[in-house]
């Protein structure tokens, strides 16, 4: 099965970096596979419709930092539904519109991991708790596309 992970969020605001960092884990575990393709989309997940579209996955799984309402580094499944209803963003479109042009256009399953960011301040780090979040949704990807 063809899947993509999409990694969203910008690297240098802190805890926002956990989509990107998780695409680098998950290229470093996978190494290059015909049937999985990692995109790092920073911070404009439109900028890789084409991309993500193309490759004619089965799954697309989109992972970003978003409030859950949890401790800092928690990781959820989010059901889509809850994207396109009220979570919170740092990005320039909303999520809601880059996970429906997906669902319309790539006929694919759209699966969101949510991981619970600390801090999002410019220049910050990755915090401690976001980077065991970054271990945890890894596992939690490698569970989505092994399935």
């Amino acid at each position: 099965m063809k899947c993509v992970v999409c990694g969203v969020g910008n690297r240098l605001r802190g805890d926002d970096a956990v989509g990107p960092v998780v695409v680098d884990r998950l290229r470093e575990k996978f190494g290059d596979r015909e049937e999985l393709l990692f995109v790092d989309c920073g911070s404009a997940p439109e900028n890789f419709l084409d991309k993500v579209v193309g490759f004619g996955a089965c799954r697309v799984i989109v992972v970003d930092a978003v409030e859950l309402g949890a401790e800092p580094g928690a990781v959820e499944v989010v059901d889509v539904s809850r994207i396109k209803g009220f979570l919170h963003s740092t990005h320039q479109l909303p999520l809601s519109l880059f996970i429906g042009y997906l669902e319309r256009s790539a006929d694919c399953e759209v699966v969101f991991v949510g991981v619970q960011p600390e801090s999002v301040g410019f220049g910050c780090e990755l915090s401690d708790a976001c980077r065991k979040g970054v271990l945890r949704a890894v596992d939690v990807v490698c569970g989505l596309v092994e399935k």
